[in-house]
């Protein structure tokens, strides 16, 4: 199976800018099937004695709870002979020193960590989409939703009540939206509808899921070749705001007044650009910027 553009722009992307993009994405890790061996999916190595099974809202809940030990995990393309991308590997240490490895498929995607918990998917056509929970406490892992279409990024919400979800349509691959997912109810709602086709942009190569700091705001960032546009869900209200004035490149940040991110450029050194959440209004933060962290 080729690479999709999504995966491709995204390296490209990364290069470009300068930034670890973070690659991570798995299967069921509890029960490894012959499908899942022939996929190329191996099993993290348990921190903990025993793993048991638990169910998504108590896994979620269990590494999210404000302990916050500062455990990360990291995650890298795997490259064929060509220099083809042909799967990933995520590696994370647990709390008791315990090494963590897992190799992924192509179309895959690892968060960054949410207290302790990095969510990350994964899609083969086998066995289908998953999003998945990796505690770098225990070291153990879980299922936490499955999206009907092909999931392509997640991200928790800072209580751990829920993981949304962003998805393409299996057939033509066109943009499926975001569906939040209850982990308590298991139920799933679409919050964001499928992103209509932009002429400016282009074909969609990228689409990134980041909270405010304080949860209340969730950022979804669609990047073609060259520009991205921004979508800002109110999650109390549901309402959508769309930030689509020409020249935003890749996201940086954002927080409960301003959306930062690079200019639309080709290389660094790169503007730094904030975008009033209120007004739309954009200023330069920062000119030729070689390195920005959030």
């Amino acid at each position: 199976m080729g690479v999709p553009p999504e995966e491709v722009a995204l390296v490209k992307r990364a290069d470009r800018i300068g930034l670890l993009v973070l690659l991570l994405t798995a299967m069921t890790l509890t029960a490894l099937t012959p499908a899942a061996l022939s996929a190329g999916l191996w099993p993290v190595s348990r921190a903990g004695a025993a793993c048991v099974t638990t169910s998504p809202a108590a896994a979620a809940r269990a590494a999210s709870d404000g302990s916050n030990r500062g455990l990360e995990a990291t995650g890298r393309s795997v490259l064929g002979k060509r220099g083809e991308v042909v799967g990933r590997s995520l590696s994370a240490r647990a709390a008791n020193g315990a090494q963590l490895a897992v190799e992924l498929p192509v179309e895959s995607f690892v968060g960054d960590a949410v207290d302790d918990l990095v969510v990350y998917t994964t899609y083969v056509p086998s066995t289908g989409s998953h999003v998945r929970g990796l505690d770098l406490v225990t070291g153990c892992d879980s299922l936490l939703a499955s999206p009907s279409e092909i999931v392509r990024s997640a991200a928790l919400s800072n209580d751990g009540a829920s993981v949304y979800v962003h998805s393409v349509m299996k057939s033509g691959r066109a943009d499926a939206g975001v569906t939040r997912f209850d982990l308590a109810s298991e139920s799933s709602a679409q919050v964001l509808p499928p992103l209509r086709p932009n002429d400016r942009l282009g074909p969609i190569f990228g689409t990134e899921l980041h909270f405010t700091p304080d949860g209340r705001a969730l950022a979804v960032q669609s990047c073609g070749m060259f520009e991205c546009l921004a979508r800002v869900l109110d999650i109390d209200s549901g309402a959508v705001t769309t930030f689509d004035e020409p020249g935003q490149g890749a996201f940086i940040s954002i927080n409960a007044a301003q959306l930062v991110t690079y200019a639309a450029c080709h290389g660094l050194p790169c503007d730094v650009l904030g975008i009033d959440l209120a007004t739309g209004h954009v200023t330069t933060i920062q000119s030729n910027a070689f390195e920005v962290t959030r």
